[in-house]
């Protein structure tokens, strides 16, 4: 297996992670931090503009209150002033391990700073709040699938890598695996004929002391997606992309998003949709405990970056408000498309999902009048007992109708499949009635989320372990 060096360097401060500032679990330093959050973006820089005036004061203000005034402006894209207060507590602290603790802070913000010149204003299609632990599940995959972790690739899944994102055609899978120091690094396999090669790191350039997770490959392996709370950003875990190098055969340096993809919340899984229709990615900038939000945007193959100074603005961006005029987006569903482009698909699934509901509804309705017959039996009132039967006769009356009506759709539904097996067409119902049956979020806004269920990892059989030549002779003597 290849051991990736990690980077210790205090002098490499960019990447340095922002896990390391405080010693606290990701989700507890959020919950800390947070604490201008469900309020007005005005009403937040009120706040941190009139805690900016206070920490001029040196003599007045403690460490403590202009420490929590750098960490409000931070959360309201204001990196300058934090910048400034950074800077100035630095030039007045003489304890060692405090200097280190702020210069990390003082990177932060300087990255803030210089990631204010690439912004990218977006075309904002939808938003969803969903439960952190199974998020990644509304996403529109394509050909991809989920394969639920722990696995064999990755025995000590958590909620940091619940799930391991692969196309069976890729003939390559990219996941992360805790290390012996407990972070999280990025693998990879491929696949060599009958056997897949031993878990490898995918390289130096994306490896940092911090946690790498999330990690999706582009439709055509070019690009590889992920999260880092280790690489250069401005605090939590950001967004991170890098490209395949042909002439080396490694993976590029990765490139941080930038604003509004990333931010100084926690900003996770990055995929576009095969149809190069929407951009999505999930942030808990705005989140309470155990939330997250899904981002779609419109698809942007040449996003047009430019800086923008004023925090007010940058703020704002970051929260990522649908548009309210969107009759310029195509919002056909990217899960929409994942049914086959076939009117005689559509009829039959249609036609399915109508079997379907009549079966359910002649269920619960002789459920319903067996209730109402076992009620008429147990009870010795004569007003209830009298109005049971005329609701037993009238049950007992649609009862037919409905048995009459999915007989009838369910013999339209064979007919279907007669002619589908006529004109050659081979189906997979239980595939299909699983697509018609996924939990459907947010139908009456621009963007479905349809709900996926995540699969076993295939069985995996790995190439023999190489064992070096001199290790050979060193055992022999």
């Amino acid at each position: 297996m290849t051991i990736s060096i990690k980077i210790h360097i205090l002098s490499v401060l960019l990447l340095l992670p922002a896990a390391a500032l405080s010693g606290r679990p990701v989700a507890e330093r959020h919950e800390m931090a947070d604490t201008v959050s469900g309020r007005p973006v005005a009403e937040q820089h009120e706040m941190a503009d009139t805690a900016a005036i206070s920490s001029g004061t040196a003599d007045t203000v403690s460490r403590a209150e202009r420490l929590a005034t750098a960490a409000s402006l931070m959360k309201v894209y204001d990196f300058t002033n934090a910048l400034g207060i950074y800077e100035r507590l630095l030039s007045e602290e003489r304890d060692s391990s405090e200097i280190v603790s702020l210069a990390r802070l003082k990177v932060l913000a300087d990255n803030g700073v210089r990631m204010m010149d690439y912004a990218y204003e977006p075309t904002v299609v939808a938003r969803h709040r969903f439960s952190s632990r199974d998020f990644f599940l509304y996403y529109p995959t394509g050909s991809a699938v989920w394969a639920s972790s722990p696995n064999v690739l990755d025995p000590s899944g958590d909620r940091n890598a619940p799930a391991i994102f692969y196309r069976e055609s890729d003939g390559r899978i990219v996941w992360s695996s805790t290390v012996e120091d407990g972070t999280r690094d990025l693998m990879v396999t491929e696949k060599l004929d009958s056997v897949w090669s031993l878990p490898a790191s995918v390289g130096e350039a994306l490896t940092s002391s911090g946690n790498e997770i999330w990690p999706v490959l582009s439709k055509d392996g070019r690009r590889l997606y992920f999260a880092s709370d280790g690489l250069y950003g401005v605090g939590g875990y950001d967004l991170y992309v890098s490209e395949f190098d042909d002439e080396t055969g490694q993976w590029g340096v990765p490139s941080n998003l930038g604003f509004p993809f990333s931010s100084p919340g926690n900003d996770l899984l990055y995929l576009e949709s095969e149809d190069e229709r929407y951009s999505l990615f999930a942030s808990d900038r705005d989140c309470g405990k155990d939330s997250i939000d899904v981002y779609v945007l419109a698809y942007d193959a040449k996003p047009l970056r430019h800086r923008i100074d004023d925090p007010v603005r940058l703020c704002g961006l970051a929260m990522l408000n649908p548009e309210e005029n969107i009759a310029h987006i195509d919002t056909g569903s990217s899960t929409a498309t994942e049914m086959e482009d076939n009117a005689d698909i559509r009829r039959y699934m249609e036609k399915m999902e109508e079997v379907r509901m009549l079966k359910d509804s002649l269920t619960l309705a002789t459920r319903e009048l067996n209730e109402r017959r076992a009620i008429f039996a147990s009870s010795d009132d004569d007003d209830l007992r009298a109005a049971m039967i005329e609701e037993i006769m009238a049950r007992e009356r649609a009862l037919p109708v409905l048995q009459e009506a999915a007989a009838a759709a369910l013999s339209e539904l064979q007919a279907i499949e007669l002619d589908f097996l006529f004109k050659g067409v081979v189906l997979d119902p239980e595939k299909l009635m699983k697509k018609a049956e996924r939990e459907v979020v947010g139908s009456t806004a621009a963007y479905t989320f349809s709900r996926m269920e995540a699969e076993k990892l295939p069985e995996m059989v790995f190439e023999p372990a190489h064992v070096e030549e001199d290790s050979i002779t060193e055992e022999a003597e």
